[in-house]
């Protein structure tokens, strides 16, 4: 059962990503990378669909279908808006922002958006997860599924170690940056050559740029925890070209 469901998660968390590329797509016309680990999955996606699973799977065999909806809303909300809390304390960054929508708590969550979970939710109980499941339950060699399962646990491992690490020294770098900048309004030039050695770091620079073309709304809490968006820092670091 912990196979399957894992299998579950990767599944959908592969799903979650394809949704979030072309969910950017249509509103930008650009393709680009939406999910937080080097690989094509977005993890929240597979959470949020395995805990649904596991929790509303009862309501779903009771055939009451708009219990369904409204417990979805409520449990993809919940996950969404920890998630954000939780990467926020880890990597001081605000991933994502709805502050400018209506109805939004926090600008964690907003109404328009756990809606349209909701909707989801409804997709994955009445038209995926029969048919994912009857993938899943094929892979009748318990040699194949084992090796499958410890493969993808391993690479995913990696991935979000990998991944954690290159975040959390990249929010320390744009810390850095703003700190350098502050600095600089009452400082010497020497804190100017610190930020230039910074700039002619072009890797560095396309890491930061890139970052804000995948996550638009991204904020970084500095010091003084005032939020400021990944764009005012990249405008901050020009006006001091």
């Amino acid at each position: 059962m912990i196979i399957n469901y894992f299998f579950y998660f990767i599944i959908y968390a592969f799903l979650g990503y394809l949704v979030e590329v072309c969910y950017v797509y249509i509103g930008s016309g650009k393709l680009t990378n939406r999910g937080y680990l080097y690989g094509p999955i977005c993890p929240i996606y597979g959470y949020g669909a395995v805990i649904i699973l596991l929790c509303l799977n009862p309501v779903y065999e009771s055939g009451w279908w708009p219990l369904v909806f409204i417990l979805g809303v409520t449990l993809t909300s919940l996950l969404e808006y920890a998630t954000s809390y939780v990467m926020e304390v880890i990597f001081h960054m605000r991933w994502w922002d709805y502050s400018n929508r209506r109805f939004n708590l926090n600008g964690r969550i907003c109404l328009k958006n756990s809606l349209l979970f909701g909707v989801l939710v409804m997709v994955v109980f009445y038209v995926i997860q029969p048919f994912i499941s009857s993938i899943v339950s094929r892979i009748d060699s318990e040699v194949v599924k084992l090796f499958l399962f410890y493969l993808l646990l391993i690479l995913h491992i990696v991935d979000t170690v990998l991944s954690t690490i290159k975040h959390i020294n990249l929010t320390k770098v744009l810390l850095k940056i703003d700190e350098i900048i502050e600095d600089g309004k009452t400082l010497i030039n020497g804190k100017t050559v610190q930020l230039k050695a910074f700039l002619n770091n072009t890797k560095l620079m396309k890491r930061i740029l890139r970052l804000n073309r995948h996550y638009p709304s991204l904020k970084v809490k500095d010091k003084n925890k005032r939020k400021l968006s990944l764009k005012e820092i990249i405008n901050r670091i020009r006006t001091k070209e």
